[in-house]
């Protein structure tokens, strides 16, 4: 059983909305799991509504099994995605990460 999830949520422009979700689901997804370190990708729409009314919020969560694979997610894996999403797309989806522990 996995012992963590990493959970990042994405707010996106209206207009980027399908061209960013088409790009999550062909691209981002399936390279954040080709190491193994991080499994089980869950894709879901965030249902509240936002600040200003526009775009839509999703949230990736992926589970890693161990304190070793999260940090080694973290320091080597995670930010060359970070990057990914913002030379890509810059500030028309804009995101923030949290990690929790499965008790």
């Amino acid at each position: 059983m996995a012992k963590f999830i990493f959970n990042t949520t994405f707010c996106v422009e209206d207009r980027e909305s399908e061209i960013f979700l088409s790009w999550l689901k062909s691209d981002f997804i399936p390279s954040l799991t080709e190491k193994g370190i991080a499994t089980d990708p869950v894709l879901s729409k965030v249902m509240a509504a936002t600040e200003l009314g526009e775009g839509i919020s999703l949230s990736l969560q992926v589970k890693i099994d161990d304190a070793d694979g999260l940090d080694k997610w973290q320091k080597a894996e995670w930010p060359g995605f970070e990057s990914s999403v913002v030379s890509k797309f810059g500030r028309k989806v804009l995101f923030f990460s949290t990690v929790m522990e499965v008790l």
